[in-house]
């Protein structure tokens, strides 16, 4: 977006000269006679106006004042609060001063030798930081989550998270069965939960993983379907998680480490909706919806006869897979503020962008997992408020890669000045005055 600059002033030869110095430094240049046209053009687009001059008084050919251009700050600023409007004026005097100063003005340059050297120093100062606003405005919205990421309570910005979420909001309202396929640290059990919450269920979460279990061991059969005392069993009574999920959901993860005796009963469950405790006769009921999450080894099982076809296209009603952080690394950025953000509780960590390019460049086998235990670690053990390239290996175990190396192209003054001079802009709301006073400089 190009910054406009507009000029009030019923004076042609103010006009003239602004038209001279201004065009020089800014593309759009609007003249206007009276604040009123001024203002019904400023409405068109506030959002491009860099800076307003205007003068102090405007008067009818009879040389009347009929409007103070005092009167009008209020309303540029209504329109976009960033606008910098500035009296330019001949009148010196101390209640034209006390208007002006009443009415926030920005600054106050008095016409006279030096006055067209003060419009284009505060032009520049105006461009330069409508130039900052933008680009600062530009990086949020580039870090921006869209809403069924959000809605899923992950992070990212890419095209194929974005799909699966979409597909995980649309399978949330109904009651079939949800298999989630991904890596390790792709985000299955936070997909399983923004399912549950989307779905409305009034029962609870409840989730269990399945590969913490032997084959042999019967302690998982115990765990999802309970166990009852009988004249065969010398085991306590316990309720089961298909009980406890009771119009709620069990998310099952790791599935394809589940035993066959459990996958036979699970199905049955599947099927009816019915179940035995193991030790009891008793057929008992539950509304528990499941939902399973797995790796790419599910259907290796399935040619190989360790997971049960039937089962697999039971559970496989809705199959949702996430990608992996290698095939959307364009989320790493996004991902990188969210964890420093969370990490970093109320320090305000900024990261430069060879240290992004250095995260793309790596071969992330943990996934999003393996990224936030990298920035939780640089959180802990860098003081610093801008994370290089240099703290990210003294944090990680990266492979260094023969073929790029990464440099940081400012050095480490370059950059600490960069971020001082970011910080003291933001303390100052924007004021070049005020964020020089904090620096120290003029």
């Amino acid at each position: 977006m190009k910054p406009r600059v507009i000029v009030i002033d019923d004076d042609k030869i103010t006009e003239d000269i602004c038209a001279e110095f201004l065009e020089e430094i800014s593309e759009s240049v609007d003249f206007f006679n009276n604040p009123v046209d001024a203002l019904k053009s400023a409405k068109l687009n506030p959002f491009n106006i860099a800076i307003v001059f205007m003068d102090h008084n405007f008067k009818n050919k009879s040389g009347d004042i009929v409007a103070y251009g005092s009167d009008y700050i209020s309303d540029f600023k209504k329109l976009n609060d960033t606008i910098k409007v500035i009296m330019i004026s001949g009148d010196k005097s101390d209640e034209t001063l006390r208007k002006w100063f009443i009415a926030k003005a920005d600054n106050c340059i008095f016409k006279g030798d030096d006055c067209w050297s003060k419009v284009v120093e505060s032009s520049r100062d105006a461009l330069r930081e409508f130039e900052i606003r933008e680009n600062l405005s530009k990086r949020r919205s580039k870090l921006l989550v869209p809403e069924p990421i959000k809605l899923m309570n992950m992070v990212g910005r890419s095209m194929e998270l974005e799909k699966a979420c979409d597909m995980l909001i649309k399978a949330a309202p109904t009651k079939h069965t949800v298999l989630i396929l991904g890596e390790t640290g792709t985000g299955k059990e936070l997909s399983a939960k923004g399912v549950h919450k989307l779905s409305e269920r009034k029962g609870k979460f409840m989730e269990i993983n399945c590969g913490q279990y032997n084959n042999n061991d019967t302690t998982l059969e115990a765990e999802l379907f309970g166990t009852e005392k009988g004249k065969f069993t010398d085991v306590s009574n316990t309720i089961g998680l298909i009980e406890a999920a009771n119009e709620g959901t069990l998310f099952l993860d790791e599935i394809h480490n589940m035993p066959m005796r459990v996958q036979q009963k699970l199905l049955r469950f599947l099927e009816d909706r019915s179940y035995r405790k193991s030790g009891s006769t008793d057929i008992k009921k539950s509304t528990a919806r499941i939902v399973c999450a797995g790796n790419s080894k599910l259907k290796d099982l399935v040619s190989s006869g360790d997971f049960m076809p039937d089962l697999y296209y039971r559970i496989n009603r809705i199959c949702v897979e996430l990608p992996d952080l290698n095939s959307r690394k364009e989320d790493i950025e996004v991902l990188a503020y969210h964890f420093l953000k969370k990490f970093g509780e109320d320090r305000e960590i900024l990261i430069s962008e060879n240290a992004i390019k250095f995260l793309k460049n790596q071969d992330w086998k943990g996934n999003v997992r393996d990224l936030a235990n990298i920035l939780a670690r640089v959180t802990t053990l860098v003081s610093e408020d801008l994370i290089t390239v240099e703290h990210l290996k003294e944090c990680g175990d990266f492979e260094e890669k023969p073929f790029e190396k990464f440099h940081e192209l400012e050095s480490r003054h370059e950059l600490e000045k960069k971020l001082l001079i970011i910080k003291s802009w933001e303390l100052s709301n924007g004021s070049r005055t005020k964020g020089g006073d904090l620096l120290g400089i003029s």
